[in-house]
């Protein structure tokens, strides 16, 4: 019996642990230095404003990266936008437009 009652709990601690492989930012990798020092340039930068964008869109430009409290700046330029994630006051990463 009791041998049994461990080979459930065994199958059921696996099927716990997959099922977090899928939680957004379990394993969400940071972004690199790189991309925090451009995000931070583009955040300082003079056509730099918050964007207005759904959540949605901030999850497809920001994946994994992206959590409900964060900001969303935009950079313009003629040619481009750049989307700047903050979070908490603190630059985080950019994405380019999509568009």
């Amino acid at each position: 019996m009791q041998k049994y009652f461990l080979t459930i709990l065994i199958c059921l601690s696996t099927l716990v642990i997959n099922s977090c492989n899928n939680v957004d930012g379990f394993y969400c990798s940071s972004p690199s230095e790189y991309d925090r020092n451009s995000a931070q340039s583009y955040y300082n930068s003079f056509g730099t404003s918050k964007a207005y964008i759904s959540k949605d869109k901030a999850k497809s430009l920001f994946g994994c990266n992206y959590r409900w409290t964060d900001v969303v700046y935009v950079y313009s330029t003629l040619f481009a936008k750049k989307y700047i994630l903050v979070r908490h006051g603190e630059v985080i990463t950019y994405a380019d437009d999509q568009d």
